[in-house]
C-alpha cells in the first residue's frame, strides 16, 4: 500500500514518506502549509525560525524542531511542514468538494460505528467520541 501523500508531498529531511499518513499529521500538514509563516528563512541551509503565539522562537529544520510539539512526539510538528511547503516539498493538498461532501451522510456514518460498538468492535467511549465528532459537522 502506497502513502496517500506521495502525491501531494515530496520526500523530505528523514522521514519516510508514510509517516505523513499517520491521521494525526493531517492537522498539522494543513497549518504548516496554510496557516503558518516562517519568520526567518535560510533556504541554502533548510532552516527558519518561527515566532509562536507566546513569543517564543522556534529553530526548524526539515528533521527536526525546538517546539513542544516535536520534543513530545519526535514527528513532524507544523514548523517542519511549514518549512517543507516554503522550500518547495508540498505541493496541492486536497480539497473539500461540495458535491462529494453532499452525499456524505452522518447519520449513516454514526450508525456504522453504532454496529461496530453493538459488536464489540470498539469501545462505548470510542463511539461516543466518534459520533460526537461526527454529530458537530
Amino acid at each position: 500500500m502506497g502513502s496517500f501523500y506521495m502525491e501531494f508531498i515530496l520526500d523530505f529531511g528523514s522521514w519516510h514518506s508514510a509517516i505523513h499518513d499517520f491521521y494525526e499529521q493531517a492537522k498539522r500538514i494543513s497549518e504548516g502549509k496554510k496557516d503558518l509563516k516562517p519568520a526567518l528563512i535560510d533556504r541554502e541551509n533548510k532552516i527558519a525560525e518561527f515566532i509562536g503565539s507566546k513569543g517564543n522562537t522556534y529553530t526548524t529544520t526539515l528533521d527536526s524542531c525546538s517546539c513542544g510539539d516535536f520534543i513530545k512526539r519526535r514527528l513532524p510538528c507544523k514548523h517542519i511542514y511549514s518549512l517543507a511547503n516554503a522550500l518547495g516539498y508540498i505541493g496541492n493538498l486536497p480539497e473539500l468538494k461540495k458535491e462529494a461532501a453532499s452525499n456524505f451522510d452522518i447519520n449513516i456514518e454514526i450508525a456504522r460505528y453504532y454496529d461496530l460498538y453493538k459488536n464489540g468492535v470498539i469501545s462505548v467511549d470510542k463511539f461516543s467520541r466518534l459520533a460526537d465528532a461526527l454529530s458537530k459537522k
